[in-house]
């Protein structure tokens, strides 16, 4: 039997066939997997999380990075023309650009970053329900917050009514108390955000697919980001560029400048790359691998103990896009906000895949799995 399903922009496949061989391409039936109903529905406790997410998470943040913006604002006409705004490895000033470029990178850099991941982790929120868990938002925008702010604040005021700001250094000691602030105001947004489980069930079992012996199976899926989660990236590979250029030329081409852009655009490539995943289910197990065929992963059949559905946010959830670990969750390669195939092996580890019509893959994985211990 051969059996095509969609769901979305990208259609799924499920083809069965006996020994003989697969089937012709003319002859197809249609099966759908029964599966419980996902618990999704909003309580109180959802409204009052989001609402202290969005307090921690989003406006604590931007109302903390104004200040420090329109205080820089302010300091400006007691900075030096040029200013410093490079120090190479020894603490010394090594660049210099405009004093407006710290007022810039504080709003740019932090607020851009605040708004894309506090909106981003609240997509899909508003409609559903099931588990809710956004601290580690709370906890990293809260850090950029206490770490890049006080920071460019204290370049600032070490440059006030100086002349010449060459003599102005700033060694590695001078970050530290920046990095506790930040390290400190993200321990607090983090057990500050509160975390609720699901009141109800928050994954589906399908029933498994009946296979009989000799009876072949393959399921076949593409799974892509969100438009979303794309933009992020490419916001973030043209801010790597801007970073590379404005290093470049502040720092006079200086080694570290490069090796600190080049690192920069190089991650963002990697990530690029993670954009677009082929998922697989058939008798040898479930396998999952990038577009480009690296990262991959793939969990035997005689691994599995368990197989659900279930619903992921993914910056919620997982911290974020692409191929990630959450210690409760275990691996995911996330893609967006949806259904997602959830594996559990033998040994606890846990894989979940972002992928639409994650049903279908579950029930057959089910029915392989059972009849590989019949």
């Amino acid at each position: 039997m051969n059996c095509t399903t969609r769901s979305g922009r990208w259609s799924s496949v499920l083809r069965r066939w006996g020994s003989r061989g697969p089937p012709s391409p003319d002859s197809s039936a249609t099966s759908t997997p029964k599966e419980k109903t996902l618990s999704v529905d909003r309580t109180p406790d959802h409204d009052r999380v989001l609402a202290r997410a969005g307090l921690l998470g989003l406006w604590l943040p931007l109302v903390l990075l104004a200040v420090v913006v329109v205080a820089q604002v302010i300091l400006l006409p007691r900075m030096p023309d040029p200013a410093a705004v490079h120090w190479g490895p020894g603490g010394k000033v090594d660049g210099w650009g405009p004093a407006w470029s710290f007022p810039l990178l504080t709003a740019l850099v932090g607020g851009g970053i605040v708004v894309l991941t506090g909106v981003a982790s609240r997509a899909g929120r508003k409609r559903s329900g099931g588990p809710l868990d956004l601290r580690f938002v709370s906890a990293m925008n809260l850090w950029l917050v206490g770490f890049l702010g006080s920071l460019t604040l204290l370049l600032v005021v070490l440059q006030l009514d100086l002349d010449d700001a060459s003599a102005v250094a700033v060694p590695f000691w001078m970050i530290l108390p920046s990095l506790a602030l930040g390290i400190l105001m993200g321990a607090l947004g983090w057990f500050l955000t509160p975390r609720i489980e699901a009141a109800g069930p928050t994954a589906s079992t399908p029933d498994a697919v009946a296979l009989r012996p000799g009876e072949h199976a393959v399921w076949l899926k593409t799974a892509a980001m969100s438009p979303l989660a794309v933009g992020l990236i490419l916001v973030a590979v043209v801010s790597s560029f801007a970073f590379l250029a404005f290093s470049l030329v502040a720092a006079a081409a200086s080694p570290e400048a490069w090796v600190i852009g080049g690192s920069t655009l190089l991650l963002g490539v990697l990530v690029t790359v993670m954009t677009v995943f082929r998922v697989r289910v058939d008798g040898s197990g479930l396998s999952v691998r990038s577009a480009v065929g690296w990262p991959r992963v793939h969990v035997p059949i005689d691994e599995i103990a368990t197989v659900e559905v279930v619903h992921v946010n993914p910056l919620g959830d997982f911290g974020g896009w692409g191929w990630r670990f959450n210690p409760g969750y275990g691996q995911g390669i996330v893609m967006r906000t949806g259904e997602a195939l959830r594996v559990t092996r033998t040994n606890g580890k846990k894989l979940t895949v972002t992928v639409d019509d994650a049903a279908t893959a579950a029930a057959l994985l089910r029915g392989l799995k059972d009849r590989s211990r019949a």
